[in-house]
């Protein structure tokens, strides 16, 4: 089986001579592609790919993303994001604003920052909470204050 599969086979390069830069890959290199343009996650933390596009479809299929230790993994994580933004809410409403304020730099801290392990799946349910089982009711992220200019 062919672990690079191409949009179109004829653009392979199958001599020395032949540049690979011809070639299109059906896989996403995260060196170059965002996979958060890709990829989304249910809410047992099963990968998909998203408006089904045949690059996260690809990848998630070649790499076997949906293995069962990712997905527990994955799970682990989302279950941390809900909690914590069900908190955040929680404190917004009660009026505790500073402390919503503070567990909210903790979320994109630990839990959404680059080299944090399954950020993506924390980004996916800070952006959409609802899709992750949290009932939204009115803002669920404080705002910042705003500095005025003389300030």
């Amino acid at each position: 089986m062919d672990q690079f599969p191409l949009v179109d086979e004829r653009t392979r390069a199958m001599l020395p001579s032949q540049s690979l830069r011809r070639e299109t890959t059906l896989l996403i290199d995260p060196c170059y592609d965002d996979p958060e343009n890709y990829f989304s996650y249910d809410i047992e933390g099963q990968i998909y790919a998203l408006d089904v596009n045949p690059y996260g479809t690809k990848t998630i299929e070649i790499c076997h993303l949906n293995r069962s230790r990712l997905k527990s993994a994955r799970k682990e994580r989302l279950d941390v994001a809900v909690d914590i933004i069900k908190s955040i809410q929680k404190l917004v409403r009660s009026g505790n604003v500073a402390a919503a304020r503070a567990f909210e730099r903790l979320f994109r801290r630990r839990l959404m920052a680059d080299g944090c392990p399954y950020a993506a799946v924390a980004r996916a349910v800070r952006r959409d909470p609802e899709a992750f089982g949290v009932k939204l009711r009115g803002r669920v992220f404080p705002r910042a204050k705003r500095r005025l200019a003389h300030e």
